[in-house]
């Protein structure tokens, strides 16, 4: 099975933090079940190297999605999430659901901070 991003979004979130939405659009041999049949959304949002979960390398558990991605970029640490696993409601794949949940871990992480 091959990912290629297909559609992608950056935003400034309303705490302050970059975050950015990506559509994966699977490709495979294989019938995938609906809702992947397309692809899946992920989300990443990044805190500055300032931050002070930066300086504990600490992965928060975030309330709504796993985090799936955690990872020490140029602007400082970014945190990510993805749809698509078997657990996953299909209403939630889509664009929308995945920008609200960036902005809703966009201010846990501001909280933390």
């Amino acid at each position: 099975m091959k990912n290629t991003e297909v559609e992608y979004e950056s935003w400034t979130t309303e705490v302050g933090y970059i975050a950015t939405i990506i559509f994966r659009r699977l490709s495979s041999p294989h019938k995938l079940p609906e809702p992947l049949e397309t692809g899946y959304w992920c989300g990443y949002v990044t805190i500055p190297e300032k931050h002070p979960l930066s300086e504990k390398r600490d992965v928060p558990d975030h309330v709504g999605r796993c985090i799936t991605f955690a990872d020490m970029e140029t602007d400082g640490w970014t945190f990510g999430f993805h749809y698509g696993d078997i657990f996953d409601d299909p209403s939630i794949f889509n664009r929308e659901h995945a920008k609200a949940e960036c902005e809703a871990l966009a201010a846990e992480l501001k909280v933390r901070g």
